[in-house]
């Protein structure tokens, strides 16, 4: 949900307030996208191993969140991408990195073989879904007639983003502490093994 709205309400912007062109918004976000690869493929893998996948899906979605409340505290009419919009789309595209294949893993690791399949596809429908609701709910919140100003319409979108990314937090963690840590001494050990793996497929 959060990830969709996130993308649409930067597209926007760049487009609507600071009118860039096309190629240039797509130039701008490259950076976020660009991190993903490299933190899934060096980082998720290991780091689920270690800790669970509780702790890192939250520890991924509230550094998802923190892009977007960056935006939300900091940019304004001024063009400054180099110190207000990068770092934002940097600690969003880790944030990517860490959450989406743990989440896909965690979701799928405990089916058996023949069920992987649908199981894979009905959590990549649920994504959908959610960004469908998510796009729909920032277009509400930024068409509002009650925010005076444009730029205060994409600070609530904004907003809207990062609860929803933090909302993903909690039910991360609550997941990890009702599972127990650290993993290697809960009795489904096997299970998080399978999700190491399921991991690198995800990736």
């Amino acid at each position: 949900m959060a990830f969709a709205a996130m993308l649409l309400s930067i597209v926007t912007y760049l487009d609507a307030v600071w009118g860039w062109s096309p190629l240039l918004e797509g130039l701008a976000l490259a950076p976020g996208p660009a991190m993903v690869p490299p933190v899934a493929l060096a980082l998720t893998g290991r780091l689920v191993g270690r800790f669970g996948a509780g702790p890192v899906a939250a520890v991924g979605t509230l550094a998802f969140a923190a892009g977007p409340v960056w935006w939300a505290s900091r940019i304004g009419l001024a063009h400054d991408y180099a110190t207000v919009m990068l770092p934002g789309l940097v600690v969003v595209g880790i944030g990517v990195g860490l959450a989406l294949p743990t989440l896909t893993s965690a979701a799928t690791s405990v089916l058996p073989a023949d069920r992987f399949a649908t199981g894979s596809a009905v959590v990549n429908m649920a994504r959908q879904i959610g960004s469908v609701l998510g796009v729909a709910i920032l277009i509400a919140v930024i068409g509002s007639p009650s925010l005076r100003t444009v730029v205060g319409v994409f600070h609530a979108g904004w907003w809207l983003c990062a609860a929803a990314s933090l909302a993903a937090t909690v039910v991360a963690a609550c997941g990890w502490c009702l599972a127990g840590w650290p993993p290697d001494r809960r009795p489904d050990g096997a299970r998080e093994r399978r999700m190491v793996v399921a991991v690198g497929a995800a990736r």
